[in-house]
């Protein structure tokens, strides 16, 4: 987007709904609206259009996962687990109930995305073991293309002219890269991220070998540095430090472009592995930059938070150590840090 073109759309959203004659037109503008406002950080605001849009019950099933993807991304980002995984669960219930496979594949994804940052990985692996299959199928253009086409009739056949033509105008397009694919191979890169945290490495890395190649050839520069950094950890926990190292090298400047919450979880892997194989001092320096990009206080800061105090214990700071494990429990208790 454009400079400018973000202050346009909002003017043309507000002018939408303040001459809106139907209650359906009104809950499209406070999608729009609030979509603009999650992007330029503005998410109080951003949450409350959200909200108003959903609760209308106006808006059609497309628009409604829009709304209900964008609102429990904030949830998550603000630690209101319970009301993300509410909302999550609610629209991919609406997604079985419709036959809508990839709304299943995309809320099964967002709800265990928020069983990882609430720390429950076997309900996160859970809801991504029951998809798999499914988001598999979106990876092979030609079972993706049968899919699409299939929806499609389905949605034409259930009176829905409009979803009709949205599926069949994706299978048209099935050999051109998609977020059907990128949204399917993260699906792997989560599980990947599960598996390492189980101990499974060996798991983790066949994932890796299967979601990696995607990303890369769609142009994904931070995904594919968070694979990396998935092969890394399977890698060091598989007695192969030295290239684990090696790996960790080149990605480390390419995590910044991630998005906060995963760049905080990336720098505390990589900051785990450079512990183990002896580099406290480059350890420590990745903790801190993970404390510093979590958008809130969660299980990443409260985890590096906690390895810093173990360091700084074996260096002979005691005082600094309580200070950062009092920092750590403040965090799990969800006080001030």
């Amino acid at each position: 987007m454009q400079l400018g073109d973000d202050q346009r759309a909002t003017e043309l959203y507000e002018e939408a709904r303040d001459g809106a004659e139907s209650s359906a037109a009104v809950a499209r503008a406070q999608l729009g609206l609030g979509r603009l406002a999650a992007a330029r950080g503005d998410i109080a605001e951003a949450a409350g259009l959200l909200k108003e849009a959903l609760d209308s019950g106006e808006l059609d099933s497309g628009d409604a996962s829009a709304a209900a993807n964008a609102l429990g991304r904030i949830y998550t980002t603000q630690n209101r687990f319970d009301d993300a995984f509410a909302l999550f669960e609610r629209f991919l219930v609406e997604a079985r109930r419709r036959g809508d496979q990839f709304d299943q594949v995309r809320f099964s994804l967002l709800l265990a995305n928020a069983y990882v940052d609430h720390g429950d990985f076997g309900r996160a692996h859970a809801a991504v073991g029951e998809v798999l299959d499914l988001a598999r199928q979106t990876i092979d253009p030609m079972l993706r293309a049968g899919l699409y086409w299939s929806q499609s009739r389905v949605h034409l056949a259930q009176g829905e002219p409009d979803r009709a033509a949205d599926y069949a105008r994706l299978a048209i397009a099935t050999l051109k890269a998609s977020e059907q694919t990128l949204e399917a191979a993260r699906a792997l890169l989560l599980l990947a991220f599960i598996e390492n945290d189980r101990g499974n490495p060996e798991a983790a890395l066949e994932l890796v070998e299967e979601g990696e190649p995607i990303v890369v050839a769609a142009g994904d520069a931070t995904d594919a540095a968070m694979f990396a950094v998935e092969r890394a950890r399977a890698l060091s926990a598989l007695g192969e430090g030295e290239e684990a190292a090696a790996l960790l090298l080149g990605i480390v400047p390419r995590l910044n472009a991630a998005a906060p919450k995963d760049a905080a979880r990336a720098y505390l892997a990589v900051a785990d592995i450079f512990r183990k194989q002896g580099d406290v001092a480059r350890a420590l320096e990745l903790y801190e930059l993970a404390v510093e990009q979590a958008p809130v206080p969660g299980r990443s800061v409260a985890a590096a938070l906690t390895a810093m105090a173990e360091i700084y214990e074996d260096q002979g700071e005691p005082q600094l150590a309580l200070d950062l494990l009092k920092r750590a429990l403040a965090v799990r208790s969800g006080a001030p840090a």
